[in-house]
């Protein structure tokens, strides 16, 4: 059986290192992988340097043609999106760019999965929210995730580059150390007098595990094509922020008080949950229950906050 060469951009970070852990667990895999701070099990086959056409390049010496190329380089903080537009935007946009006139240069025929996220909708009042939605973010960082999918659809267009968008809502699962779970449980390692958290604990979120993040993206890449679908990626079903913060103090143990500041944090929209009528209808569907999740993200946790 033929090897199939994948490359995933971004592959030290978060959701980077658990699709490279899944995807070299088939033998007939070669994964390889570009980054700033490559480590893990596949060093060798990894480039610890920015994208552009000159590290593309070497990255090509070193696999062959790839298959797949899975994108999820890029910012991953609105906060710092609003502290520093210009770092996230060549993060994101330029970052994208570079890849996808690489392809049309090299005319790669790999088929390629575009990282998005769910921050491209801004402030939506729908319960569930379609693809076909209008967006409005509310972020640079949401603006720029906006900017390479228009871009990605142009050069799918009008170079024939076979690609798929995915949107992904609130991933979550061991391996983060930061956002929400984290900071709960460093705060409740930490013996604070009070959990305070901004907002109003109303807003809801679509939490989706990062197990189920990796099959949506592994089962995604295959409907990439000329016409570049989008695809939502989360749960689908929505949970307040409060609702959260009390299901980790329990997971915990935790009694220490929770109290909401009440202030909206520039970026964040009220409400953000996906509806998955139409990736759903491909035949993909997430498996693991929030309860279930994070009792796994608490526990490892545990381990390694200190």
């Amino acid at each position: 059986m033929n090897k199939k060469i994948i490359w995933i951009t971004g592959i030290h970070g978060f959701i980077g290192r658990h699709l490279e852990s899944e995807m070299i667990k088939n033998p007939d895999n070669q994964v390889f992988g570009l980054g700033t701070s490559c480590h893990l099990g596949i060093d060798h086959n990894c480039i610890s340097k920015p994208i552009n056409a000159n590290n593309l390049d070497i990255l090509l010496s070193k696999s062959g043609n790839p298959n797949y190329i899975f994108h999820l380089s890029g910012g991953s903080s609105v906060p710092l999106s609003i502290k520093n537009p210009l770092e996230d935007f060549n993060k994101t946009v330029n970052a994208t760019e570079e890849l996808l006139d690489w392809m049309r240069r090299r005319t790669c025929d790999a088929k390629l999965l575009i990282v998005s996220s769910a921050a491209v909708y801004g402030d939506c009042s729908i319960s569930e929210i379609p693809e076909d939605n209008v967006t409005n973010p509310l972020s640079p960082y949401g603006l720029h995730k906006s900017l390479i999918e228009k871009m990605s659809k142009y050069y799918a267009k009008n170079y024939n580059l076979k690609l798929v968008i995915v949107r992904l809502f609130s991933v979550y699962g061991i391996g983060l150390r930061r956002q929400i779970i984290w900071e709960t449980c460093r705060r409740i390692f930490e013996n604070s007098d009070e959990l305070l958290f901004s907002g109003t604990g109303l807003e809801k979120r679509d939490w989706l595990n990062i197990g189920d993040a990796i099959s949506l993206l592994i089962f995604s890449i295959k409907l990439a094509d000329y016409n570049s679908p989008i695809y939502n990626g989360g749960s689908g079903k929505p949970l307040e922020v409060r609702e959260m913060v009390n299901k980790i103090c329990s997971v915990w143990g935790s009694k220490i008080p929770i109290r909401f500041d009440g202030i909206t944090r520039a970026g964040d929209p009220f409400s953000l949950v996906a509806s998955l009528k139409k990736i759903n209808s491909c035949g993909w569907t997430p498996k693991v229950n929030i309860n279930t999740g994070l009792i796994e993200t608490v526990a490892w946790v545990k381990r390694n906050i200190i």
